[in-house]
């Protein structure tokens, strides 16, 4: 890749945003540091007051405390998440910095796109990977398909930010989420959750812990049934949208072997039968030149004023429609509303899902070493369709079924050298193989069905993995890590361009020339292309550690990161081939800062980062005369500089506020012409915003729990959340793009004396705000999706 500046250039950027990071963080924690008086540093080992919790979290695969992980990571515990309301880890951008969660992207409710720190991956087909990865008990969760997971009691989840690949692996470039089960101690505990809510929510949670064994075998189960009417609907066919019917359950074993072995098994599966995301068209473009939409409203629909408030008309009011041959005299149609969560769609509208997954994780102590090992097996199948027009013809609509499975296996040694070195070393395989069966209407008055895409693709990865930390002197110490990545993808793809019986059966094409003249295409229907390629990689990390005292620690941190290459899973018309793109490169720097203050009354962690980011797997446009494709290439590279402020406080007893601020200034630097594709334009310049990420995030929560005596207490909290206008893509296009949002959250929970008992209710979206969660834009048309609007229910919960 072609870089702008020289060494010494980069040198000196690199060096002046560590200084400023430096400074803002050096300089924040100064400032607490000294407005305390000294007994604050140092707490007494008993206190008769409150005081932040003890937190302990995996980001470096072992058990440590948060404020003593060079690592920037939030962990929330269970009972934190219900308070603040958090159904699954979709929910987690409204209390976690700089993260965002797009949903809809799919059309179903169980994808999710996640982006820390401005990165991520809008795309859902296998052949994409994520940039933020999903980690369940270890267990990386390889696609965006599916990846909504329902949080069954665990243990603890974590957010960790910035490049995680030394000791995560691949595709975590922008970050991770780790979700840690709840380990049964062979108790006989457990409790039963009823919730009963607006738009017919009704839900039913259970979990039970047991001893099976005395001191041996203990085992857990959790079980979730849960149905919701949908907040939007299709006023043609009375179908639900943003609706709820979903089974999930998971079982845990936890064997104590021998006096050295341990053996945690888990199995969990989840079963939804949703339907798409409410979403509705919000524009048309008077110039995009896949105005063809248009002409299909107005031209083939002969419809009457539709109900419920439809009726306003799109932005062209011109009395053509231009680059369209013959008289076209309306241009109005009535079917787009800026706001609601209706449409008159009557394409697919389908999200199911069925997942299921094992695992077991063997800890043996050998002498002064540890050994682990992981395995793990996941099986998945995802149906999803969306009528991306929401129109009442097949404009702009698809429907992909999804099948994967995916077999994983990892072993780490880990041990102490003496009292000042830590080492890890491990190795890493994994096998998945993804089948896709894609379908889509474009255009479909004119120009008919228009693509069948059957495709396969196997993946296998390969990974050695290392990491030393050690301590210089009793404050100060360094870690270094490396990571050798290696990944194989074979791709076979069989697109299949349907006959078109207003063009006497000759094959469609997926596009048409504004005279409606169809392009030919090179490949005959019923072509089979295949290909394979593999990437390898070096991930290194070095980081700085200072423990100034029992309650201030810092780092810095130099993290590189990688995302695999891959091939573009959608149909290419004239390519001879599967067409590959390379992988996503990041470095990071990183300073932070974790301090518990007031007698740990306060707890403050502060990270400043800057990331240059390279490779960028983009979409762009190509034109070759008729000719028009959007393939996925490496377009450029650019710069993200931010930082992220977590706060906790108990100042009184019963009180608790959380709050959290982050920024993100993401910028791109240079973009550069496709190797691949000599003709490709890149749909955006150096200007443009990235997609899915806010400037700004912020959270705030307010708890206080109120003695009621021998009745039990009674706990208030609210949350506000805000985050800054959103891009859902790039090019940036204002109708799909979200303004700055601000929801509230407020729940109230009685709980009896002997804490056996306990009644929530709770509210989400309080002030009732429509608001976008992706957008859509093609063939001149531009979608929004929307997040749920006021939610507000009960829950009563048993424990035993």
């Amino acid at each position: 890749m072609h870089d702008s500046l020289t060494p010494s250039a980069r040198l000196f950027s690199v060096k002046r945003a560590a200084v400023l990071a430096s400074g803002y963080v050096a300089t924040s924690a100064a400032a607490l540091l000294t407005a305390l008086p000294p007994a604050a540093a140092e707490p007494a080992a008993k206190t008769d007051y409150a005081i932040v919790e003890e937190i302990e979290v995996t980001a470096r695969r072992r058990a440590e405390s948060i404020q003593t992980v060079p690592v920037a990571v939030a962990a929330f515990s269970t009972e934190n998440l219900e308070m603040r309301s958090v159904a699954n880890i979709a929910d987690l951008a409204s209390i976690a910095p700089n993260l965002y969660v797009s949903s809809g992207p799919s059309g179903g409710s169980a994808t999710a796109s996640f982006f820390i720190r401005g990165i991520g991956q809008t795309d859902f087909i296998p052949n994409t990977d994520p940039g933020v990865g999903v980690y369940l008990d270890g267990v990386y969760i390889a696609r965006q398909t599916g990846n909504v997971l329902g949080i069954l009691e665990p243990e603890r989840v974590e957010v960790l930010r910035g490049p995680q690949g030394t000791l995560f692996g691949r595709n975590t470039i922008g970050g991770a989420i780790n979700i840690t089960s709840k380990r049964p101690t062979g108790e006989f505990t457990g409790k039963v959750e009823m919730t009963a809510g607006n738009y017919d929510h009704y839900a039913g949670k259970a979990y039970v812990e047991f001893p099976l064994a005395e001191d041996r075998l203990a085992g857990s189960v959790s079980v979730l049934r849960e149905i919701q009417d949908g907040y939007g609907k299709r006023v043609a066919t009375g179908e639900d949208m943003g609706d709820k019917d979903v089974w999930s359950g998971r079982a845990v074993l936890n064997w104590k072997a021998g006096e050295d072995v341990t053996v945690f098994f888990t199995v969990d599966g989840t079963s939804r039968d949703d339907h798409a995301f409410p979403h509705h068209p919000i524009g048309i473009s008077e110039t995009d030149p896949n105005i063809v939409g248009l002409l299909a409203y107005d031209a083939f629909v002969a419809a009457p004023p539709p109900p419920f408030g439809f009726g306003l008309p799109y932005l062209i009011t011109s009395p053509t429609c231009p680059g369209f041959p013959g008289p076209v005299t309306d241009c109005a149609s009535p079917y787009v509303t800026p706001k609601g969560y209706d449409n008159q769609g009557v394409g697919p509208n389908v999200g199911t899902l069925d997942v299921w997954g094992v695992s077991a994780t063997v800890d043996w102590q050998i002498g002064e070493v540890s050994l682990r090992s992981i395995t793990a097996y996941r099986d998945q199948h995802d149906v999803s369709g969306v009528d991306y027009d929401g129109g009442p013809l097949p404009i702009a609509e698809q429907q992909t079924d999804f099948k994967s499975d995916q077999f994983s296996q990892e072993l780490q040694l880990f041990g102490k050298l003496g009292e000042r070195i830590d080492w890890l070393v491990g190795a890493y395989y994994s096998r998945e193989t993804s089948d896709i069966i894609f379908d889509a209407n474009f255009l479909q008055p004119i120009i008919g069905p228009s693509i069948q895409l059957d495709s396969h693709l196997k993946t296998n990865s390969y990974a050695l993995f290392s990491s030393v930390t050690v301590g210089l002197t009793d404050e100060f110490s360094v870690t270094g890590g490396i990571r050798y990545s290696k990944d194989k993808k074979t791709f076979t793809d069989r697109p299949d361009f349907l006959a078109n019986p207003l063009l006497g059966g000759a094959p469609s094409s997926m596009y048409a020339t504004p005279g409606g003249v169809p392009i030919p295409l090179f490949l005959p229907a019923g072509t089979v292309l295949s290909a394979s390629d593999s990437w390898d990689n070096v991930s290194p990390k070095i980081s700085a550690e200072y423990q100034a005292t029992d309650n201030a620690f810092f780092y810095g941190a130099v993290s590189w990161g990688y995302k695999s290459g891959s091939y573009n899973g959608r149909a290419l018309v004239g390519s001879a081939g599967p067409t590959p793109y390379e992988p996503e490169k990041v470095i990071s720097y990183e300073l932070g800062a974790k301090l518990d203050l007031a007698n740990k009354r306060v707890r403050l962690n502060m990270a400043a980062f800057q990331t240059d980011y390279d490779n960028i797997q983009t979409i762009v446009l190509i034109t070759d005369g008729p000719v028009v494709n959007t393939p996925t290439v490496n377009a450029g590279e650019a710069r993200i500089r931010g930082f992220e402020a977590e706060v906790t406080a108990v100042p009184v007893e019963g009180l608790r506020i959380d709050g959290s601020l982050g920024y993100v200034d993401a910028e791109y630097q240079e973009l550069n012409p496709s190797d691949t594709f000599p003709n490709a334009q890149i749909p955006f310049t150096t200007d443009e915003k990235f997609a899915q990420t806010p400037e700004w995030t912020a959270a705030l929560g307010i708890q206080y729990e109120f003695s009621l005596g021998d009745v039990g207490s009674l706990t208030l909290r609210g949350d506000v959340n805000h985050r800054s206008k959103i891009h859902p893509n790039v090019p940036n296009v204002e109708e799909v793009a979200d303004d700055a949002l601000t929801l509230f959250n407020a729940r109230v929970t009685y709980t009896s004396a002997n804490e056996l008992w306990q009644v929530a209710v709770f509210g989400t979206n309080l002030t009732d705000e429509h608001y976008k969660t992706f957008g859509f834009v093609g063939f001149g048309i531009a979608s929004g999706y929307f997040g749920p609007p006021r939610m507000y229910g009960a829950t009563l919960t048993r424990r035993f």
